[in-house]
């Protein structure tokens, strides 16, 4: 068996450190609100331990759970989304893979283009995954224990007598016994336990919360590389997803291989 060794740190961070907390619903909010990156045991959540729950919905996942649940028993479901309920459809991600390929030979491609292409690709990629849900989904979610709130968002959560009260921004209240939080995810990298924890803060170049990246990924810090979401500002959207991920250790190698050439010479 051969081992290779780097001095380099190639990071990929983990989504939990990055989440987007809704910090006006969590204040006000008891143990009994669930953020979706937290294990959660649905077939705890029976018709006996959950009359109903309310979702906030980012993503076809949270889609997912309101379905499981209806499944394990809940008298109701609430899904509420801040846009537009998407669409039953397939979703078209043809044009994704050529795109993160291209940027494999020209990583500067997405720092190039203006601002408002970059709005651009960003939508149409957040449109692809978040207006549309899979169609063999319908079936499971056509009951009506099920009610979909278009455009309304968490504004407040209280306990009363052992029951959630929740405002929405459309004015109504509904009473529930779970709260699942599917917020989507801001990139702070300062929040990373494993830079948090060390003495290199100080020289990691940041702007927005996000590292500030060369063309192969790596910081500021010499030798240390980060991938994933941290790197979408730089690199775009694709980059917080899989479909990155052979390009992504293309150019992290590119480079480390580039910099132990140099040092043996």
């Amino acid at each position: 068996m051969e081992w290779a060794f780097s001095e380099e740190l190639k990071l990929n961070d983990g989504l939990p450190t990055v989440m987007h907390l809704n910090e006006r619903a969590i204040k006000k909010s008891p143990r009994r609100l669930q953020i979706k990156v937290k294990r959660w045991n649905l077939t705890r959540r029976s018709s006996r331990h959950f009359s109903s729950g309310l979702l906030g919905v980012e993503s076809e996942e949270e889609v997912e759970w309101a379905a499981l649940l209806v499944e394990a028993g809940a008298r109701a479901v609430y899904i509420t989304h801040r846009h537009d309920s998407p669409a039953f459809a397939e979703a078209d991600w043809s044009w994704v893979s050529p795109l993160v390929e291209a940027i494999g030979d020209d990583p500067n491609w997405f720092r190039r283009l203006s601002q408002a292409e970059k709005d651009d690709v960003n939508h149409r990629l957040w449109a692809e995954g978040r207006l549309k849900v899979e169609p063999w989904l319908e079936a499971r979610l056509n009951t009506d224990r099920v009610h979909v709130l278009p455009r309304t968002e968490v504004m407040e959560c209280v306990d009363q007598n052992g029951e959630l009260s929740v405002a929405l921004s459309n004015g109504e209240t509904i009473a529930c016994d779970q709260i699942i939080l599917a917020t989507g995810y801001k990139v702070d990298i300062t929040r990373l336990p494993i830079l948090a924890a060390g003495n290199i803060l100080d020289r990691l170049e940041t702007r927005n919360g996000f590292p500030v990246l060369d063309d192969h990924f790596q910081t500021s810090i010499n030798g240390l590389f980060i991938t994933s979401m941290p790197a979408t500002q730089d690199f775009g959207p694709f980059f917080g997803f899989t479909i990155a991920v052979r390009v992504s250790a293309k150019l992290i190698c590119e480079a480390v291989a580039t910099e132990q050439t140099v040092g043996l010479r």
